[in-house]
């Protein structure tokens, strides 16, 4: 393997301190890897000048390409901090079209799934059991749902898609809306027998429907993000996958304080302020689309 200088390998003659030293080297090439799979110590790489930074921890390389590594690359990470500046920088427009649209899509089902049982008891009189039902033909449209929207992928393209579950989306938030509560608050039977007012079966068909388009919508604008997330996001800690379920997880939790938020403010018009601000964010999820609709495509 060459000269021990090179190699930093320790002999019998050679004093205690560099013993050490080559013994915390190699440690530190098993255990600390930086996003570019070199080791490093305190931020600093400590790769050896004949070995190539793969990700292997020391496979054999030439020095010339260890210097192109350090000379070339300008976004080494080598901090948990550096690489957020690194991921930010390389955050494109579609990328970040799609990271919103993960979370938009996210706080409005969570606004319609998780705050059913709420309005359908308190407006409706729903028992339990009907509530559960509802629920459960939800859960059994999940699968058939992926299925399909797979098999139509195949013949229309990914951004076609997004618009038309999008529109949908819209649609059944729109029929989730008793316009009658803006022009008159009767308590007891909240506007029943009014044309216009939400009954149970248009809950359930709002309900549905916009269910059935968001599961959708999650798959395409995967697809979508898959597809326009630049390479470098493609592996390490901090990849696309990390801040899908960030960002997801992130839209289900403000969801579920907006929830909150309107319980307090007024059970009478609970199902207005949950639907109409999330109608209002669908419909700026459409109009985004359509504006940057040549920017979704890989």
């Amino acid at each position: 393997h060459g000269s021990t200088q090179n190699h930093g390998f320790s002999t019998p003659g050679k004093d205690d301190r560099a013993r050490n030293m080559v013994e915390q080297e190699r440690f530190f090439q098993m255990t600390v890897l930086d996003s570019f799979g070199c080791p490093t110590e305190g931020g600093r790489d400590i790769c050896h000048a004949s070995l190539e930074c793969t990700g292997n921890s020391g496979r054999e390389g030439t020095a010339s390409d260890d210097d192109s590594l350090d000379d070339d690359d300008p976004n080494r990470r080598d901090s948990f901090c550096q690489q957020l500046r690194f991921i930010s920088n390389q955050i494109t427009l579609p990328v970040r079209i799609c990271m919103f649209l993960l979370f938009s899509k996210m706080f409005t089902v969570e606004s319609v799934i998780s705050a059913g049982s709420m309005v359908t008891k308190n407006r409706y009189g729903w028992a339990v059991q009907q509530v559960g039902t509802l629920g459960t033909i939800v859960g059994c449209l999940t699968i058939p749902i992926s299925i399909f929207i797979g098999w139509v992928s195949q013949y229309r393209e990914d951004r076609v898609l997004m618009i038309w579950l999008m529109s949908f989306a819209a649609l059944g938030m729109g029929l989730l809306i008793d316009v009658t509560d803006f022009v008159s608050t009767e308590t007891d039977t909240y506007n029943e027998g009014h044309p216009l007012a939400v009954g149970p079966y248009r809950y359930i068909a709002g309900y549905l429907l916009v269910f059935c388009s968001v599961q959708a919508f999650d798959g395409v604008v995967g697809s979508v993000l898959s597809k326009v997330i630049p390479t470098a996001l493609a592996s390490g800690t901090l990849n696309s996958g990390l801040l899908a379920t960030v960002i997801g997880t992130f839209g289900r939790a403000c969801g579920d304080v907006f929830i909150t938020s309107v319980g307090y403010v007024n059970l009478r018009q609970i199902m207005n302020l949950l639907f109409v601000p999330s109608f209002i964010i669908l419909a700026l999820d459409l109009i985004l689309i359509c504006y940057n609709y040549d920017s979704l495509t890989a």
